[in-house]
């Protein structure tokens, strides 16, 4: 062992992915720790406040950890079917984004549409990419994702003018 390294600091038989994996638990702690931080004070739960997203991350979170256990039992068989490993880490990813985009979501919902916005471009530039291996499909999923682009376009300026104008409380 070098002499700089401790006992703790070993980093043998550590893939990636795995790394991976502990850098998603790692974020996901520390931004539900800042989520209890702004509802500690408060008499509303963010289960209250905002119930449709934490439905959506916690049925995030199941099925990313069931794909993460997929994926390492499958990495740990040796199977042959490389493509398998990939498609199970690259769902496990995206899913483990999607997880941490949820809690930036209701900690700064500005910030958190942005970054889903990113999110979902960046997953269908992934499908459009495995898809365009088969170039007989390659004009349905070219329009696709045009109508996706711009459905998403609609949805992001409706959303900057809705947060741009707030009702005007009165008071009696």
């Amino acid at each position: 062992m070098p002499p700089n390294q401790s006992i703790y600091q070993s980093d043998q038989g550590t893939s990636p992915f795995t790394k991976t994996c502990a850098m998603f638990g790692t974020l996901i702690i520390v931004l539900l720790s800042l989520l209890q931080l702004n509802y500690g004070n408060k008499n509303a739960s963010p289960f209250e406040t905002h119930r449709s997203i934490m439905m959506i991350f916690i049925v995030t979170m199941f099925v990313y950890a069931s794909v993460a256990v997929a994926t390492i039992t499958v990495e740990a068989a040796r199977f042959t079917n490389d493509s398998l490993v990939t498609v199970l880490k690259l769902i496990c990813f995206a899913l483990g984004v999607l997880a941490c985009d949820l809690l930036v979501l209701i900690l700064s919902p500005s910030f958190g549409y942005f970054l889903l916005a990113i999110w979902l471009l960046l997953l269908l530039a992934v499908v459009l990419h495995n898809l365009l291996r088969n170039r007989e499909e390659y004009d349905k999923v070219k329009n696709f994702y045009q109508k996706c682009i711009q459905l998403f376009c609609g949805l992001l300026h409706a959303a900057s003018q809705a947060s741009t104008q707030s009702p005007m409380l009165t008071m009696p």
